[in-house]
């Protein structure tokens, strides 16, 4: 049987990390938006602040996350989607399931560096 959420699919997707990330215990919640492009969450740790795009499908164009990368150059940035988890450059993909535990691992990566090698 399948599911389909139409327009909805990105609203639910984004609701979900949410949701992970205030069960984790983070009690506020930023965003960042531009003209035409908006980030869906700004999570600060000991590394500075972290940009995390989220996107309910396998395709991963991240079209705001880029512009957010040229005016801010964070070093690590994060991509919520249906993928497996890898890294490439300084972006890091991730499976959106994953949400709730990417804070412990983005800090045990501050502390190491070597959460994920480039492929």
């Amino acid at each position: 049987m399948q599911y389909g959420f139409g327009s909805y699919q990105g609203y639910m997707a984004e609701n979900f990390v949410a949701q992970e990330l205030r069960a984790a215990g983070d009690d506020m919640l930023y965003t960042w938006q531009g003209r035409t492009s908006e980030v869906e969450f700004l999570i600060e740790t000991g590394a500075g602040v972290v940009p995390w795009e989220v996107t309910s499908g396998r395709v991963v164009h991240a079209k705001s996350l880029s512009v957010y990368e040229e005016r801010y150059r964070p070093k690590r940035c994060y991509i919520l989607s249906s993928k497996n988890g890898y890294c490439q450059g300084r972006r890091c993909y991730v499976p959106i399931y994953a949400a709730g535990v990417i804070r412990n691992l983005m800090e045990k990566q501050h502390q190491t560096e070597t959460l994920f090698a480039d492929p």
